[in-house]
C-alpha cells in the first residue's frame, strides 16, 4: 500500500503503522491506517438485471440502483488505474514485501492461487519468486492438481457447473436448479469423489500441455517486466462517492506482480468469480487503460525496478481475456470450472472447433491418468457411509427427488460427454412443472367429480 500510494495517483489509505507478525504488543499481525472515504460500491446493485418475484427475494436489503452509465464510469476508472500499475514493472513474479531499509522488493508469491482454500498447507507447491510467465502459470497448474489430489473440493463438480442467476429468469426456476444440482451431487458423493477429483488433475494436464504455451508464446519479451495486480477488486474493496467517482480501494494484502497481459481485462464484479459479459464495460475499462497516465508521474518517486511508457498491445488484450479464465479454474474460485475451459479453450483456438469432452476422455487414458485414478480411488468414502449420508439426505427432500437424482447419475456414469448444466436444469424444472401442473389437474378433477356427486345425491335426497 505504501508502494503503490508512493508510486500512482490511485486513491487508497495511509499507512501509519504495521507488523506482518505477533512480536509486537498487541500479539496479533495488524495494520493501522486511515479510514476509507465514500461509501463501498456494495451498497449499489452492480448487476443490471435481477431476478424478481412477488413472493421472494435474494436479498433481505435492496440495494441501491445503479445505472448502466455509472457502471460505465466506474469501469473506466479502474482501466486508468490499472494501466498505472501496469508501467510500473518489477523483475520477477511474486508479492512486495519492504526491507528494513525501506527498499521494495520482491520475494514469494502471495497469490490467491498459492494459498487459499487451504494451499497454504500443502510444502509442494513452488511459490516463486518466478523469472517467467510460463513458470508462474505453470506453479498454478501444479497448486490446482495437489489441491485436487489432497484438499477438501468445497462445492467444485466438474462436469456439474453450478446454477447461477443469470441463467435464468425468475427464482423459482434459479432455486429449482440449485435444488436439483444439490440432490445430483450429493448422490454417492460426486464432489469429494477420486472421479471427480481426477477430472481436475487431468484438465490441469491439458492446461500446463496445451494452453500455457498459447497464453506465454514462443518466447517471452526480455526485460519487459511485471506490474503490480490488486487479486481482489470486489464491490466490496471499491469505495466510491455519490457521483461514482472511486474514493478509495482497499485489501492490497494479496497483491504480486504478474505477467502484464493479465491486466489486460477488465476485473469481475461485483465478485472477481465473475465475468464481465457486457462489451461495453470491457470497451469502458480499456479506454481508461489507453489514457496518458504517464502524464501524472511527475512527483511520484518510481521505486518499481523500471518504470514503461507503453500501451498494451492488441494480442495483449486477447490473451487478457484468455487469462482471466485461466485463473478462475486454477484459483477454483467460481462456480462454473467446466464452463470456463470452454471458454478459455474457444480464445485460444482462435474459433476453431474444439471437442472439449472427448480431449478430457482422451487425457483420461493415459498411463499417468490411470494410475491417478487408482491412486485417488484408495481413498474414497466407503460405500456405506456414502449410501447412510444418501439416506439421511433423502429422505429429509422426498423420493421424487431421489428418484430424479438417480437417473441424472446413471446418465452421468454411463456417458463421459454428459454436462449438467443449466440446460439439463431447466430441462428437469420443466418437467417437474409438468408433474405439478398434471397432478393439480388431476386433483381438480376429483374434486370437480366429487362435487357434482354430492350436488346429485342432494338433488335425489330432495326429490
Amino acid at each position: 500500500m505504501k508502494f503503490v500510494r508512493g508510486n500512482t495517483s490511485i486513491p487508497i489509505p495511509e499507512v501509519f503503522h504495521y507488523c506482518t507478525d505477533k512480536s509486537n504488543d498487541v500479539g496479533v499481525p495488524y495494520i493501522l491506517m486511515s479510514k476509507a472515504s465514500g461509501i463501498a460500491l456494495a451498497a449499489h446493485d452492480w448487476q443490471a438485471q435481477r431476478l424478481s418475484s412477488p413472493q421472494h427475494t435474494l436479498q433481505t436489503q435492496p440495494r441501491k440502483t445503479m445505472h448502466h452509465d455509472d457502471r460505465m464510469k466506474v469501469m473506466q476508472q479502474l482501466g486508468y488505474y490499472s494501466s498505472q500499475l501496469y508501467q510500473l514493472r518489477f523483475p520477477s513474479i511474486g508479492s512486495l514485501f519492504e526491507g528494513a531499509d525501506g527498499a521494495f522488493g520482491i520475494q514469494q508469491c502471495c497469490s490467491p492461487g498459492h494459498l487459499f482454500e487451504g494451499r497454504d498447507s500443502i510444502q509442494e507447491i513452488t511459490r516463486g519468486p518466478f523469472t517467467s510467465s510460463r513458470e508462474f502459470y505453470t506453479s498454478l497448474v501444479a497448486a490446482l492438481q495437489l489441491h485436487a489430489e489432497q484438499l477438501s473440493m468445497g462445492h467444485h463438480l466438474f462436469m456439474a457447473p453450478i446454477p447461477v442467476p443469470q441463467e435464468y429468469t425468475n427464482i423459482s426456476d434459479y432455486l429449482l436448479a440449485t435444488d436439483s444440482w444439490n440432490d445430483f451431487a450429493i448422490l454417492g458423493g460426486k464432489v469429494e469423489s477420486s472421479e471427480n477429483r481426477l477430472q481436475y488433475s487431468i484438465t490441469g494436464h491439458f492446461l500446463r500441455d496445451a494452453i500455457i504455451p498459447l497464453l506465454t508464446g514462443e518466447r517471452e519479451e526480455q526485460g519487459a517486466g511485471f506490474p503490480l495486480c490488486h487479486p481482489d477488486l470486489s464491490d466490496q474493496n471499491i469505495f466510491i462517492d455519490e457521483e461514482f467517482n472511486i474514493t478509495c480501494i482497499i485489501d492490497w494484502a494479496f497483491s504480486f506482480t504478474v505477467p502484464p497481459a493479465q491486466l489486460c481485462t477488465a476485473p469481475g464484479l461485483p465478485h472477481p468469480r465473475d465475468v464481465v459479459t457486457d462489451p461495453r464495460l470491457h470497451d469502458a475499462y480499456r479506454d481508461g487503460f489507453s489514457y496518458d497516465a504517464n502524464a501524472d508521474r511527475d512527483s511520484f518517486s518510481h521505486d518499481a525496478h523500471t518504470c514503461v511508457q507503453s500501451n498494451p498491445l492488441p494480442r495483449d488484450w486477447n490473451t487478457g481475456a484468455a487469462i482471466s479464465r485461466f485463473l478462475r479454474i486454477v484459483y477454483m474460485d467460481s462456480l462454473q470450472d467446466y464452463h470456463h475451459l470452454e471458454a478459455l479453450c474457444a480464445l485460444c483456438f482462435d474459433g476453431k472447433p474444439f471437442d472439449l469432452p472427448s480431449i478430457l476422455s482422451r487425457q483420461a487414458l493415459t498411463p499417468d491418468a490411470i494410475n491417478l485414478r487408482e491412486l485417488l480411488a484408495a481413498d474414497d468414502d466407503p460405500q456405506e457411509l456414502t449410501r447412510r449420508r444418501d439416506t439421511e439426505y433423502f429422505q429429509a427432500v422426498g423420493p421424487t427427488r431421489l428418484a430424479v437424482a438417480r437417473k441424472l447419475t446413471l446418465a452421468y456414469e454411463r456417458n463421459a460427454r454428459f454436462v449438467a448444466d443449466y440446460r439439463l436444469w431447466k430441462w428437469v424444472g420443466a418437467v417437474y412443472r409438468s408433474s405439478l401442473e398434471s397432478c393439480v389437474r388431476e386433483d381438480c378433477y376429483r374434486l370437480e367429480s366429487r362435487l357434482r356427486g354430492r350436488t346429485t345425491r342432494q338433488v335425489e335426497l330432495a326429490a
